[in-house]
């Protein structure tokens, strides 16, 4: 009676998981029920295939596979090759799966050197067993290991022992030096240690006082006899460490330091290149730097830096030295270029220079000037036919000769020649220029009519030739 009580209770149970459990479809079959049943009673769960090699079923029921290995069922380990990270084993060497290894896997190598596969050693069965095969011992004093070294093995000695083979004895074991020194062997083979920062002494036993009381601001530390640490400090620095700045009444400038000299005086120790108690002076002083070039110190000596386009060690050179602008001048531009200044009716052509003439405007304006001129009076169109009438006043002054002796003979006809001069001078007043050669050609005629091929004739032109008609016939 009490087994059937439990299994109405287990089967009523498990009719009220699935009533409750929410379903898509209505028909469950037997097989689905039980299954359903003991999941959610026993807390079982059913991967199909069941899961091997230590994996666990999850609510989803897949199979969750520990380290190393795969699959739907954890069916695949590192021994077999499909594993996405195999464990190789060569040479002949046979791989075994154990999940309590750091790698899940080993190798079995061939151990049987005197066989046709022959011995090997390693992780992999990599190495050739020199180990086994040469008996190697390592003088009975470390452990053989094999590797890919020349000889196919290294000796792994016990403390105490040196050598490629455990052969020597270690004279650094055990090791003699104090506060982490190491320990070498000389070239005599005996111990030597290494100390650290702050101990020195043979096995480093003794504590470096000048580590422990050190020297600022350059200071030199030494040991004395009683091994305490003795400062000796630059001249800009005093105190037992060197600690305390020197400082002078005056200051010192251009980067001089005070200090104490000899006598214990405190002065300015000037850097190369200035002097003075306070360093005041400078060696630019004496050095000018020319075209806006600066002076500085350098290794103690005066040196111009020199602005674009100047060179020397004054800047005393520039560009435009050995530069011809032919009609212009040059000049040194801010970026150091030589440019060309041009003269008036120039300007700049090829390669930079005044070698290009302005088309001028002078001949142009010339002639409008000389329109504007005939405004004022008839002075204007004189200025033009003044050049050529030069030419003809030569020839005039050959004819004056004969006009001068025929007034000679005839004392009377003096004073009516008088008469014809005096027209002659009227008509000079408009023109102003051609007065010179007027004043000869008053007796002779024909230095006028020569003269008026040149001339533009004008309205008082007729008028002084019936004047000299009239002398003529008077004359006569």
């Amino acid at each position: 009676m009490k087994v059937l009580s439990i299994c109405s209770v287990f089967l009523l149970a498990g009719l009220a998981v699935i009533n409750a459990a929410p379903t898509q479809e209505t028909n469950v079959s037997v097989k689905d029920f039980l299954l359903t049943y003991f999941k959610n009673t026993f807390g079982l769960q059913s991967c199909n295939p069941a899961c091997i090699n230590g994996g666990s079923c999850d609510e989803n029921d897949e199979c969750q596979c520990p380290e190393f290995f795969e699959g739907d069922h954890c069916q695949t380990g590192r021994c077999d090759a499909s594993n996405t990270k195999p464990w190789n084993c060569f040479n002949g060497g046979n791989c075994i799966e154990n999940p309590g290894l750091p790698d899940g896997a080993e190798c079995i190598c061939q151990s049987n050197c005197e066989g046709p596969n022959g011995c090997y050693d390693g992780d992999h069965c990599q190495y050739n067993d020199v180990c086994q095969k040469n008996k190697e011992d390592c003088s009975a004093q470390g452990i053989c290991t094999n590797d890919y070294s020349e000889d196919g093995f290294t000796c792994l000695c016990e403390p105490g022992n040196v050598g490629t083979q455990c052969e020597q004895a270690d004279v650094c074991y055990p090791n003699p030096c104090f506060h982490g020194g190491i320990c070498i062997s000389d070239n005599d083979g005996a111990a030597a240690c290494e100390c650290p920062d702050g101990y020195l002494g043979e096995h480093c036993e003794i504590a470096n006082p000048c580590r422990i009381t050190p020297c600022y601001n350059g200071g030199t530390c030494s040991i004395d006899q009683n091994q305490e640490a003795q400062c000796e400090c630059t001249p800009h620095y005093d105190g037992d460490q060197c600690e305390i700045e020197v400082k002078c009444a005056e200051p010192c400038l251009n980067g001089g330091a005070c200090g104490m000299d000899h006598g214990g005086n405190l002065i300015c120790f000037c850097p190369p290149g200035y002097s003075g108690s306070q360093c005041e002076n400078s060696a630019c002083a004496q050095y000018p730097c020319y075209n806006g070039g600066t002076c500085t110190i350098d290794q103690g000596k005066p040196a111009c830096e020199c602005p674009p386009g100047y060179t020397g060690d004054r800047c005393d050179t520039n560009v435009c030295m050995g530069f011809d602008c032919e009609n212009g001048n040059c000049k040194v531009s801010p970026e150091g270029e030589h440019e060309c200044e041009c003269r008036p009716g120039w300007e700049t052509g090829l390669n930079g220079k005044c070698n290009k003439e302005v088309s001028t405007t002078v001949g142009p304006t010339e002639p409008t000037e000389k329109p504007t001129e005939p405004t004022d009076g008839p002075t204007e169109p004189t200025k033009v036919p003044t050049e050529p009438t030069k030419e003809p006043t030569e020839p005039t002054e050959e004819p004056t000769e004969p006009t001068e002796k025929p007034t000679e003979p005839t004392d009377g006809p003096t004073e009516p020649t008088k008469v014809p001069t005096e027209p002659t001078e009227e008509p000079t007043e408009p023109t102003e220029e051609p007065t010179e050669p007027t004043e000869k050609p008053t007796e002779p005629t024909e230095t006028t009519e020569k003269t008026n091929r040149f001339h533009t004739t004008t309205k008082e032109t007729p008028e002084k030739n019936l004047k000299t008609a009239a002398r003529k016939l008077e004359v006569a």
